[in-house]
């Protein structure tokens, strides 16, 4: 990983935690891990073995399923519900 790519890890990963540190906290823990998890495992994913800009779009289409999921009815009863 070289230091550009470990800087705009940073940077992104810091947006989207803080951007969306409220819909996150409404999920339970494990949901929150995962999606954070698999957001890093994206990230690495893409740094290997594909042009790093496409991670950006991924990210926004996880930011979009974390909206669908915190913000829709009736998804977001489902998860308030297991809370």
């Amino acid at each position: 990983i070289s230091y550009r790519h470990f800087t705009g890890f940073v940077k992104v990963l810091f947006y989207f935690v803080i951007s969306n540190i409220a819909k996150l906290s409404k999920l339970p823990i494990i949901i929150a891990v995962v999606i954070v998890g698999f957001y890093l495992f994206i990230y690495f994913f893409s740094t290997i073995f594909v042009d790093f800009y496409y991670y950006y779009y991924i990210m926004y289409l996880l930011i979009v399923l974390l909206d669908f999921f915190t913000l829709v009815p009736p998804y977001n009863k489902i998860l308030k519900n297991k809370n």
